[in-house]
């Protein structure tokens, strides 16, 4: 018999819901490709609003998966690295995913 016995923390509960979203992974996908991309590199590929894809990126934020650097006005120029050590592996989709 197995047992799930491990504490899920806080972190990691951001982490999975951040991941459950398909948009939040493809955001995570076009960074991966191309990394640090502006709010308005993001949103032309999309059809969405900058205040939509605003949200996704502050999910994916709030679970440290990726970090925005403001340069100028933060309006129009903020650039969105990916931490490289979350994103080491450039396996499957799967492992680009590890916390």
């Amino acid at each position: 018999m197995l047992a799930y016995c491990e504490v899920v923390d806080d972190r990691m509960n951001a982490v999975f819901k951040a991941l459950a979203d398909p948009t939040r992974r493809l955001l995570l996908d076009r960074l991966f490709v191309v990394n640090g991309q502006s709010l308005g590199e993001l949103c032309d590929s999309l059809d969405m609003s900058r205040q939509a894809v605003t949200q996704h990126l502050d999910a994916l934020e709030d679970a440290n998966l990726i970090s925005t650097v403001r340069q100028g006005d933060p309006s129009s120029t903020i650039s969105i690295p990916l931490r490289s050590k979350k994103f080491e592996s450039g396996g499957s989709t799967n492992s680009r995913y590890r916390a």
